[in-house]
């Protein structure tokens, strides 16, 4: 499923952002929220490519210290963002789509 893929990696992205706006290596940020996570399977999590649990979504927030509604916002937003526009999309002709791709 597309939009779960982009959520995941959304929320990846965000987790990865913050991280490293900390100054914290994978191995660094593991220690600190207590993940008790391989270091891939970490990078599998920036790489939206392992969905986590909400226990790792709350120890993650509390390490980068925020909140998890701060870190699914973006992906959230996303996710609900494509939705509509396949829905929008479906509604356009493909002379219609092809013209707005221009703009």
């Amino acid at each position: 499923m597309i939009v779960k893929k982009n959520f995941n990696s959304d929320l990846g992205k965000k987790i990865r952002t913050l991280r490293k706006g900390k100054g914290l290596t994978l191995e660094q940020f593991n220690e600190i929220a207590n993940l008790d996570l391989s270091k891939a399977s970490l990078s599998a999590i920036e790489n939206g490519q392992q969905q986590i649990s909400a226990l790792q979504l709350h120890l993650i927030a509390q390490a980068l210290k925020t909140s998890a509604d701060v870190l699914l916002q973006e992906a959230i937003k996303t996710g609900v963002n494509k939705t509509k526009l396949n829905k929008l999309k479906k509604l356009l002709s493909d002379e219609e789509i092809l013209h707005l791709k221009k703009i």
